[in-house]
């Protein structure tokens, strides 16, 4: 199942030149309440350059499915460099 979704190593390959990968692998996270991981993976996500960042943090702000993980402590700090 989704438990044993790994996001380190050579568990996605190609999500250093398709960083949205990393921003699925995080939305697969916020379903499974492990927001650390999750916040990660958004790391991830900004530190390859994903170019939809302007629409990722429309959908952090506003999409139901992230209610709970937008007040996750650590996000915030994401969001800030967002």
């Amino acid at each position: 199942g989704f438990t044993n979704i790994s996001v380190s190593g050579n568990r996605l390959p190609y999500a250093p030149k398709n960083p949205a990968i990393f921003y699925n692998a995080a939305c697969l996270y916020v379903e499974m309440e492990q927001f650390d991981k999750a916040v990660d993976c958004i790391r991830q996500a900004v530190a390859h350059k994903l170019n939809e960042m302007e629409e990722i943090k429309r959908q952090l702000n506003t999409e139901k499915m992230f209610t709970d993980f937008r007040q996750y402590p650590p996000l915030a700090e994401v969001m800030k460099n967002l």
